[in-house]
């Protein structure tokens, strides 16, 4: 109806926003959301047969979402678009997809990967631009829905699991670092006036773990 208003009746977003008491970035956002609802049907050969979105709009909230947040080439953004769409055929049968499109823009080079890999998309020595175009357009293509969607899941899946054993691996380093820079905060702030009080104990007690770690971090085990 909004969207009506602004093509055939010349309604500008401002106008819009005070006839709908909306504030203008949900406005803004709700016409995009639209747009991709437009996108998806159409690449799903049933424009305008609106009652198919039913249920998926929250997919193309978040893909609205994610896209202003993310700083991607065109290539990527075709991509991501497409490989969104085909998780969105599911959403609205039960299944929570739109948690999945931002880890999707988060983890697209694996996802591209995994896809070329499935669909033998040979991206081997060429520019990313044009390895981009080629999983697009199979990814594209209605009788890869299904599969690309089942790869694309599994390869967001693997690549979420696998960033979480990194930060598992990683999390003494960074705890030390992060320790490291708070006690350099610390001396950096020391002046006239600032508390002693209990500082040469949590020195000691500082001291004492440091020696701990020296010896954890001495051996390859």
């Amino acid at each position: 109806m909004m969207k009506e208003k602004m093509e055939r009746h010349g309604y500008s977003e401002d106008e819009l926003v005070a006839l709908y008491t909306r504030d203008k970035p949900a406005l803004v956002e709700l016409l995009d959301s639209l747009d991709y609802a437009e996108q998806y049907l159409e690449a799903r050969d049933i424009p305008n047969k609106y009652g198919e979105v039913d249920g998926k709009e929250y997919a193309f909230i978040q893909m609205v979402r994610t896209r202003k947040k993310w700083k991607a080439t065109e290539a990527q953004k075709e991509v991501f678009e497409k490989a969104a769409f085909c998780l969105t055929d599911e959403a609205g049968e039960g299944k929570r997809i739109y948690a999945e499109i931002p880890k999707l823009a988060d983890h697209l080079d694996e996802v591209v990967d995994s896809l070329a890999s499935e669909f033998e998309v040979d991206i081997k020595d060429i520019d990313e631009n044009t390895a981009l175009a080629r999983v697009s357009d199979v990814i594209g293509q209605k009788e890869n829905f299904d599969e690309a969607r089942v790869v694309i899941r599994d390869a967001i899946e693997a690549a979420t699991q696998a960033r979480k054993d990194k930060k598992k691996k990683d999390y003494v380093a960074t705890q030390v670092y992060k320790a490291k820079t708070a006690l350099l905060d610390a001396k950096n702030s020391i002046e006239q006036g600032s508390t002693r009080d209990g500082v040469t104990k949590a020195l000691d007690e500082i001291d004492a773990l440091v020696a701990d770690l020296r010896v954890w971090a001495a051996h390859d085990d």
